[in-house]
């Protein structure tokens, strides 16, 4: 009876300890920086520290605290959100270490679709499309593994202005 009540309470012990170490740390948008700092480039830190982001990171909008996303190792990690200061969504992105990875969205205050983008390591992977604020398609880029294969452009009435095609 004595080792089972030994090994529960290590075992409690262990997970608790656990739990106190991997807490989830939380940053406020406007207390962290973009740089380089002590030799690490392109990461996020913040502001008076200077310690490495690595959490969860929020924006105050008015009276509401909005997830951001999650930073790991100071790098953008996973689903990214933005919002105007109307509540309207500004941008989904989603990242992996920091690079762009996926579908990538962006509107106009209006709420229309301002851009939409597939990324992979941070560059154009299968297509990108730019719209003009009233909805309508500006630009259609298709590529092929991020090299560029077609690109149609439009005014602002929907007539096409421009089709060309590349060969690589």
């Amino acid at each position: 009876m004595i080792k089972i009540k030994n090994i529960r309470s290590a075992l409690l012990m262990s997970l608790f300890s656990l739990s106190v170490i991997n807490a989830q740390v939380e940053y406020d948008s406007e207390d962290i920086l973009h740089g380089t700092n002590a030799g690490l480039k392109n990461r996020w830190f913040t502001k008076f520290s200077g310690k490495i982001v690595h959490g969860n990171v929020y924006t105050n909008y008015g009276n509401s605290r909005m997830l951001n996303g999650f930073m790991r190792a100071g790098f953008k990690h996973g689903k990214w959100k933005e919002w105007y200061d109307t509540g309207m969504i500004k941008s989904i992105q989603h990242f992996t270490f920091g690079k762009e990875d996926g579908i990538q969205k962006e509107w106009y205050d209006n709420g229309k679709l301002m851009r939409e983008s597939d990324m992979k390591g941070d560059t154009l992977y299968r297509y990108h499309k730019e719209f003009y604020p009233s909805g309508q398609i500006k630009l259609h880029q298709i590529l092929e593994f991020g090299a560029l294969i077609e690109e149609t452009r439009w005014d602002t009435s929907g007539t096409i202005l421009k089709r060309e095609f590349f060969e690589n």
